[in-house]
């Protein structure tokens, strides 16, 4: 989608952005139009009201109002927001393919056509809470064909109060057409029964972590047990924490690339080859030692070495040290690794050759990743596995674009690319314990639930938002804020109290440098 965009934004620009100055903003653009587009905001009458903005805010009564570049280049560029949603929408409409909130309002488009083809079918709408602008129009469109039906999962006691959780539910039943003649369906009452509640503190997050295994080790059945993560972080160190008691898990949120071993090891390669040009030494093909050295010590690389020869990477950098070498030739590393297997020399020799073009540093990034493969476990395979596929398609969309003009843009890339992707696991969802994250657990009911992190700014998680819009705008064009995103996690907590009957709620006792250790508000209460 960045690359679709860049190449709209290249066609109206006279003097566009480089590609990654343009993708360090367009993100957050791209975001914006997908949530104006979910709910189903006149994109002309926002972005006209936002440049007004602009221009009051640039007025003045004396008319002395000074203007730093800066601020002109701002205000500017707000004021394009809607030269580049219509032409980038139509591009893709073209293309048949689109981001989410593309399909949402092109769904809606399309409602009436779909129903007139599909009168035989029978709908049923279960367990939804939250529901933009587009899903609540598509919901109504389907129930006005009176052949469907509607469920909800809220406890009487949230709905009939002035309770957060059931802020959605209750705003629907007021202002459907669907409920002047039905009931709202499938509300329980569990949650006031007698449940066992323990709220237990604990310094940092590791100790945290300790304890629910601690607890976990209590239980001689997992079948309906869930730990569940608020903050999503502590899968890794999670994972390393478990009773050996527990022998089936089912894994249903993501592990962050940007935790994985395997990332610090394509950083250092990327390092090898941009301190070289920061330092001048692209003519002579020499890396700086720290840069070599790192490389070489990565867990990866080091266990690859020393299959043959235990003390050769250890040998290599006392050696560096005694000599004192600043700068690292390939003749010197040729000597290093003649003693390892043939496979190895050839790509860890083509790594350290002179850098030619992005295309060819990607081919040497997956040759790397490619021999790594061989000897790891099967969780390591598949970490690999997600990189190589990852550097596949940098590599497609390069030699389609050309946009990575040099190794810094492709590595800021890179690094904004790691920071959301997950990887993620299959299990066997009717065994062992349940690991999740908060919104994994929408639906399901567990009797025995711990529940981590429950720290303000974990859960819900900061209220700050990466948006072009005003919180002010977004109010005035029905747009959600941190207000909705409270109340879908405050309504997430407590339908997962519903029907639980052991509940252990840990948090953070040790304050940060910003105050957030206190528990979050709704335990305080």
């Amino acid at each position: 989608m960045l690359f679709h965009f860049y190449t709209i934004y290249k066609s109206l620009e006279e003097k566009p952005d480089s590609f990654d100055t343009f993708s360090s903003w367009a993100f957050t653009v791209l975001q914006d139009f997908n949530e104006i587009d979910q709910h189903l905001v006149n994109t002309r009458e926002i972005f006209v009201y936002i440049r007004d903005i602009q221009r009051l805010k640039k007025w003045s009564v004396t008319g002395t109002f000074k203007e730093t570049e800066f601020i002109k280049d701002h205000y500017a560029f707000l004021e394009k927001l809607n030269n580049f949603y219509n032409p980038l929408y139509q591009f893709l409409l073209e293309k048949k393919i689109g981001y989410q909130g593309l399909m949402y309002r092109e769904a809606c488009n399309n409602i009436d056509v779909y129903l007139e083809k599909n009168q035989q079918k029978k709908y049923f709408f279960i367990g939804f809470n939250a529901l933009n602008k587009a899903e609540e129009f598509l919901f109504q469109k389907v129930l006005e064909t009176n052949n469907s039906d509607i469920y909800w999962d809220l406890d009487e006691q949230l709905f009939n109060s002035n309770h957060q959780a059931g802020n959605f539910i209750r705003k629907y039943k007021k202002e459907w057409k669907f409920y002047e003649k039905n009931s709202l369906k499938t509300l329980s009452n569990k949650l006031s029964q007698p449940k066992n509640i323990q709220v237990i503190g604990a310094s940092k997050n590791t100790t945290q972590v300790k304890y629910a295994g601690e607890i976990l080790e209590k239980f001689s059945d997992f079948k309906n047990t869930a730990l569940i993560l608020a903050d999503e972080t502590l899968l890794p160190i999670t994972l390393n924490s478990l009773p050996k008691n527990i022998n089936a898990i089912n894994i249903t949120m993501g592990y962050p690339l940007k935790d994985i071993p395997t990332t610090s090891l394509l950083f250092s390669i990327f390092q090898l080859f941009i301190s070289q040009e920061k330092l001048q030494k692209t003519a002579e093909n020499q890396f700086y030692h720290k840069d070599v050295v790192r490389f070489l010590k990565h867990q990866s690389i080091y266990k690859l070495l020393s299959q043959n020869n235990a003390s050769l990477v250890d040998d290599f950098t006392e050696e560096i040290g005694k000599e004192n070498l600043i700068f690292i030739d390939k003749d010197k590393l040729v000597q290093l690794l003649k003693k390892s297997g043939e496979n190895v020399q050839k790509v860890l020799l083509s790594l350290f050759s002179s850098f030619t073009t992005v295309a060819n540093f990607l081919d040497r990034i997956l040759d790397v990743i490619d021999l790594l493969k061989e000897d790891v476990t099967d969780l390591e395979k598949e970490y690999l596995f997600r990189f190589y596929t990852a550097f596949t398609q940098l590599k497609t969309l390069q030699s389609t674009y050309s946009y990575f003009t040099d190794l810094k843009t492709l590595m800021l890339f890179f690094r904004q690319l790691i920071t959301s992707e997950t990887l993620s696991f299959q299990g066997e969802a009717l065994r062992g314990l349940q690991l999740m994250g908060m919104l994994e657990t929408r639906v399901l009911d567990f009797e025995n639930i711990i529940l981590t992190s429950t720290n303000e700014g974990v859960l819900p998680a900061s209220s700050q938002q990466n948006t072009f819009i005003p919180f002010d705008v977004k109010v005035n064009f029905g747009l959600p804020t941190y207000r909705e995103k409270d109340a879908i996690f405050s309504y997430h907590f407590f339908r997962l109290m519903q029907r639980a009957k052991n509940v252990f709620i840990l948090y953070n006792t040790e304050h940060d440098a910003f105050g957030s250790g206190e528990k979050v508000g709704l335990l305080r209460s």
